[in-house]
């Protein structure tokens, strides 16, 4: 398309007449952040997405004229991506009548979802892209662009949350996509011949040669070596020194490696089976007023270190979504005769907590029951008795 054309050439070229060499294909430069590119809109995709908001409208809201005369266009897509919220009809999950014909994986998504009761209303719809449960066109171009059978990796969301220049950010994306305009690179597209270091006469100037190995490059990264020292250690050394010290560092092998900036997508794994943080918070919240409840407290606070969980079930409105029926289970036991209060509290005062939730996913599937406690949390109990403190920085 034209103007897709005319944004692919603004992006190298800015407003010059003259064409730039374009480092990296336009298929990347409309993927998500998270996946390497730089969140572009595609039209066609965009186009795609807001057709599956009619479509969605077409399902949503049947009884509108409109609706009644509209051919959905896209509705297999819109299809894929509802998800149903279980209400009303009442038991548990029969584990023996259908276990056996189910992978591993889907039992423990089953395990996560409450029971129907007729306490939670009518079964209900909601769009699975959100976790309000509402539906958005930036949602769904989100679902199309996004690369099939692909992880995310955290290393693209690290660069653009990096609070630093926004020129420096696409000097690190473009490194990471190995598209620096070094000589190795401009030779790959035939426009040089010649892929020697013009600084220090390597043979070849490629990535690693420009950012580690080059002589000159070498020096800078032992001068930044001594700024960290004298920030860090308060290890001063007088400007001569430094330089006769980076020169002959320059004549050594530079190894960076790897730092621990490195993230890695962690999964909640307990006895509620696979889900979401905030599902398993609202399932330990639920829980924990449920075995209340049958001890026969009628006077309970509860310290949740979950901000968001304190917010959703305080919230009287709740939208049909991936958490709607454990909110409105967990908001009809608070309606029974006791008396709840619900409150948030830091990480570091929830410690005990925090060591149980490990401990379960050790653990059987099912809710377990402690008698006493264990060793790991007699520690934490006896700092709770001495009141120790933990400092926290909190930035608002």
């Amino acid at each position: 398309m034209k103007i897709d054309k005319a944004c692919r050439k603004f992006i190298w070229s800015g407003t010059s007449n003259q064409q730039r060499m374009s480092m990296v294909s336009w298929d990347t430069l409309c993927k998500p952040k998270a996946y390497g590119g730089l969140g572009l809109k595609e039209l066609n995709v965009m186009n795609k997405a807001l057709l599956m908001k009619l479509s969605w409208r077409i399902i949503s809201a049947k009884d509108s004229l409109w609706v009644q005369k509209a051919i959905g266009r896209i509705w297999s897509d819109t299809m894929l991506s509802r998800s149903w919220s279980v209400g009303d009809a009442n038991g548990q999950w029969n584990w023996a009548l259908f276990d056996h014909f189910l992978p591993h994986s889907a039992i423990m998504k089953i395990a996560s979802i409450h029971p129907p009761s007729d306490l939670l209303g009518p079964d209900q719809f909601y769009w699975s892209h959100s976790n309000k449960g509402n539906f958005s066109a930036s949602s769904a171009y989100s679902v199309i662009s996004s690369p099939n059978n692909s992880l995310q990796d955290t290393s693209w969301n690290m660069v653009w949350k990096w609070q630093g220049p926004q020129g420096v950010k696409v000097f690190i994306w473009l490194a990471l996509h190995g598209r620096l305009k070094t000589k190795s690179e401009i030779a790959r597209r035939h426009m040089v011949i010649n892929t020697e270091c013009d600084r220090c006469g390597a043979p070849v100037e490629d990535i690693l040669h420009v950012l580690r190995d080059c002589m000159g490059t070498k020096a800078i990264w032992r001068l930044w070596f001594w700024r960290n020292q004298f920030w860090v250690n308060g290890l001063a050394m007088d400007s001569l020194s430094m330089v006769n010290d980076a020169k002959a560092r320059t004549e050594e092998v530079i190894l960076i490696q790897g730092s621990s900036l490195s993230l890695k997508n962690k999964k909640v794994t307990k006895w509620i089976g696979n889900c979401s943080l905030t599902t398993a918070e609202l399932w330990g919240l639920y829980q924990g007023l449920t075995l209340a409840w049958n001890k026969g407290i009628r006077w309970l606070c509860v310290e949740v270190d979950s901000r968001c969980v304190t917010q959703l079930v305080k919230n009287n409105m709740v939208n049909p979504n991936e958490f709607s029926t454990l909110i409105r289970a967990i908001q009809e036991l608070i309606k029974r005769n006791w008396r709840v209060e619900i409150t948030h509290v830091y990480r570091e005062a929830n410690f005990a907590a925090d060591y149980l939730t490990t401990l379960a996913c050790s653990l059987p599937l099912g809710l377990h029951v402690l008698n006493s406690p264990p060793k790991g949390v007699l520690q934490f109990m006896s700092q709770d008795n001495y009141g120790v403190v933990y400092p926290r920085l909190i930035i608002s």
